[in-house]
């Protein structure tokens, strides 16, 4: 059985997003190309490649939403919409 979380309720320690609590989160994926239909992308910086640059092919993947790392690009606790998927950059 598969539990999922309000994607309200799973950021409520670092962000107050109400209009997120009907995104439910039952998966994450770090990797772009495992994304299904569903599963929430985490778009990091990492060492090598920055994850935040896959974040429209994940959505077009079937992503539900994506939690982005915020560093340079956005503040804190910013909302997009892509093609009705909210981004929420951390």
């Amino acid at each position: 059985m598969t539990k999922a979380i309000s994607m309200d309720a799973l950021l409520s320690p670092w962000v107050d997003c109400p209009s997120l609590a009907s995104v439910l989160v039952s998966e994450l994926e770090l990797d772009s190309r495992k994304v299904q239909p569903g599963t929430t992308f985490v778009a990091l910086v990492g060492h090598v490649v920055d994850g935040r640059k896959f974040i429209a092919s994940a959505i077009e993947k079937g992503a539900n939403a994506v939690i982005a790392q915020a560093c340079d690009v956005k503040a804190h606790g910013t909302i997009d919409i892509i093609d009705d998927i909210p981004v929420v950059y951390l």
